[in-house]
């Protein structure tokens, strides 16, 4: 995205929620953007995904500005955007029937090889309402890549689960990018997640919300929360956000803590 600036009209006011940004994301790259609540990072995951109108700037995916009816865009909502009459099975090949793709044998290998990497195979004759958080987020996770998106965007899909099922989950879902080399952009609100999804992490501020930051991870060079590396890049993070946010309000500030 090149200069976008993001506007909401509330009570017949236009107000500027973020911007002006100028981000790049490269080929099956995560970036992790955190700000601070009302910075507009929803908004910008919003016109990213091509559902959001009310902005100024430029986006594009390899060169092209972006279409949704053109490019597969993969957007993964805070409550995982399941539907609650259909199947984990029918709900991951949603998108491929959406976008009118035969359901042929490399669908059905490729349904078949997610959901084994998200270890949710057995639950796929059940119903939203019949799986457990965790296993609703990593068939969201699924559904997203049934297409081989072009962008895979996900915005703090794992919040509302607890420290240890959000961990696993991460760990998975870490590996599953990797190897599928996906591309993807991810707004948290936990620093902790940001340094051990993402290659990079854009620390936003208050609104309108516009970079502060933009750190490379290298993520690589840890498997797991315990490298100095990994903890050392959270403190860093974590005091900047400190120094940056400071006066923003002690609430907001340790939503990120």
């Amino acid at each position: 995205m090149t200069e976008v600036s993001v506007y909401y009209e509330s009570n017949g006011e236009k107000h500027h929620a973020a911007g002006p940004i100028t981000l790049q994301v490269a080929n099956s790259e995560t970036c992790a953007i955190i700000g601070p609540s009302g910075c507009g990072k929803t908004s910008l995951l919003r016109v990213m995904a091509g559902v959001q109108n009310n902005f100024t700037g430029r986006v594009r995916i390899d060169g092209n500005d972006l279409k949704p009816a053109l490019h597969r865009i993969a957007y993964i909502p805070q409550n995982s955007g399941l539907l609650g009459w259909k199947t984990i099975r029918n709900n991951c090949l949603l998108p491929v029937k959406i976008r009118k793709l035969p359901l042929d044998r490399e669908v059905y290998l490729r349904l078949r090889e997610i959901t084994r990497r998200m270890e949710i195979e057995d639950i796929l004759d059940r119903y939203p309402s019949q799986v457990s958080g965790g296993q609703l987020q990593r068939a969201a996770v699924a559904r997203s890549l049934m297409i081989k998106p072009d962008l895979l965007l996900m915005d703090e899909p794992f919040s509302a689960l607890d420290t240890l099922t959000r961990e696993y989950a991460q760990n998975m879902l870490r590996c599953v990018l990797r190897d599928f080399k996906a591309t993807a952009v991810l707004v948290t609100h936990s620093i902790e997640e940001a340094v051990f999804l993402a290659d990079r992490v854009i620390v936003l501020s208050a609104s309108p919300g516009k970079i502060i930051a933009d750190i490379t991870t290298l993520s690589s060079e840890y498997e797991d929360r315990s490298a100095v590396r990994y903890t050392k890049l959270a403190a860093i993070i974590r005091q900047l956000i400190k120094e940056e946010w400071e006066g923003y309000g002690e609430e907001k500030s340790n939503s990120v803590c």
